[in-house]
């Protein structure tokens, strides 16, 4: 009975053994696979916050692209409207400086009188026109004048013939009448003004003027049929006008003014900005342009378009730039673009911290499974150490019964011999019959007693 017990709890013990060779390994094999498996999850999570970041570094170069592009665009529309500024001004500096009545200047005349006139077409015919519509004619150098009928009752202050049969009258309320009989009919033409119309002049017998108060100066192409109205710079009464030819002539009015139009043969239009400012600084109305702030507008809109130019240059560099960094972050072989220092790379230290915190917690379990597995142990293995000697308990005890049936001493006292002094979970097994082997053992060896 006392070996079977022995016998059964060595078989106990071999279990426990077992266990515990199994918990190791179970613990090396949880321990590796936890290791595998977290390497296995930063490097997915490692993969997964690169392709955020990339696609996030993406977008940022498209929006800093975008920026650019809207910026440039910005740009190429307010030199457009610098360049359409210079065109008004070139164009009305043109227009000064070839004449032809579009743009009139003042001129000194040395006197402040108010300007008459009578017209002849020669020296013996000729027409006089006054208030209340009259007109008187004369074929014999005004011995004589005949009253023709103007079709008005209004005052008509000038006239003039381009020949004998063919000429025009002028007068209060933008009135102009027209005969091409000498004057024995008169026809109204529409003026396109109510101004009072002091001087008429044709140069051809299509091409004329007129002018009036508040500065007015109308012409004509065709005859009188048309009458178009021209920028005088003035609003001064204007009550004479006289041309050379079809682009150059003189108007004179109240207040000494003198206004005058001529063809200087100079043309700014085809000129790069500073040519066309030194021409105009050179040119003989440059007294005028200056004093329109034609040539300090010109000089204003040519540095305008240097600085839109050079930041268009920049942006142009800044955007193939952008371009060049958005293809390389979208090509698979190229590392992540680099993008300005911005609140991407905080978020890419944030995301530095998430992998650190998740290798800190998986070192934490593992160490935790390597403390569990080593209490677990521990247990098992006091478990067979207890087994292992109760076994040898029940071993001594079985020798004993098997010493009395040759020895013939009585049990009691070989079980007293044999049997341990006391249990102890954490040494071997002692008994008195032991303590006195080991000490016949000592005793041969050192050849000498214990105290």
């Amino acid at each position: 009975e006392w070996r079977s017990r022995s016998e059964a709890l060595r078989r106990h013990a071999k279990v426990f053994l077992g266990f515990i060779v199994l918990s190791l390994v179970a613990g090396i094999g949880f321990v590796w696979l936890a290791d595998v498996l977290v390497e296995k999850g930063i490097k997915a999570a490692g993969k997964a916050q690169n392709v955020v970041l990339k696609n996030r570094k993406i977008t940022e170069i498209e929006l800093l692209r975008r920026r650019k592009d809207d910026a440039l665009e910005q740009l190429e529309v307010a030199a457009t409207k610098l360049e359409e500024r210079r065109d008004k001004i070139i164009t009305a500096m043109e227009v000064a400086l070839h004449g032809g009545g579009s743009l009139w200047f003042p001129q000194d005349s040395g006197t402040k009188s108010n300007l008459w006139r009578i017209h002849f077409a020669d020296s013996r015919t000729g027409w006089v026109v006054g208030r209340n519509g009259t007109i008187l004619h004369t074929i014999d150098g005004g011995k004589t004048w005949t009253k023709q009928v103007s079709g008005t009752t209004l005052n008509l202050v000038r006239i003039h013939f381009a020949d004998s049969r063919t000429g025009w009258v002028v007068g209060y309320g933008g009135t102009i009448l027209h005969t091409t009989d000498g004057g024995e009919t008169w026809k109204k033409q529409v003026s396109g003004t109510t101004s009072h119309l002091w001087q008429i002049h044709f140069a051809d017998s299509r091409t004329g003027w007129v002018v009036g108060n508040g500065g007015t100066i109308l012409r004509t192409i065709d005859g009188g049929k048309t009458w178009t109205k021209q920028d005088s710079g003035t609003t001064l009464n204007l009550v004479r006008s006289h041309f050379a030819d079809s682009r150059t002539g003189w108007v004179v009015g109240e207040g000494g003014t003198i206004l005058a139009t001529r063809d200087y043969d100079l043309k700014l239009a085809d000129l790069t900005i500073y040519e066309q400012i030194a021409r105009a600084k050179n040119s003989p109305l440059a007294g005028l342009f200056t004093q329109r702030r034609q040539i300090a507008d010109l000089e204003a809109i040519a540095k305008s378009l240097v600085e839109n130019r050079e930041t268009q240059d920049s942006l142009k560099v800044d955007i193939k730039a952008f371009t060049r960094l958005g293809e390389a972050a979208v090509a698979p072989s190229q590392p992540p673009p680099r993008v300005p220092p911005d609140n991407t790379d905080r978020k890419s230290s944030a995301s530095d911290d998430t992998f650190g915190e998740f290798s800190m917690q998986s070192s934490v379990l593992r160490v935790t499974t390597i403390l569990l597995i080593a209490f677990l142990v521990q247990i098992l293995v006091s478990l067979y150490r207890y087994n292992t000697r109760l076994a040898s308990y029940y071993d001594a005890r079985a020798d004993a019964v098997l010493m009395t049936q040759f020895a013939g001493t009585e049990f009691d006292n070989l079980v007293e011999l044999l049997s341990p002094d006391r249990f102890d979970f954490g040494r071997q097994p002692r008994s008195p019959m032991g303590n006195a082997v080991e000490l016949a053992r000592e005793i041969l060896r050192t050849g000498r007693t214990r105290s």
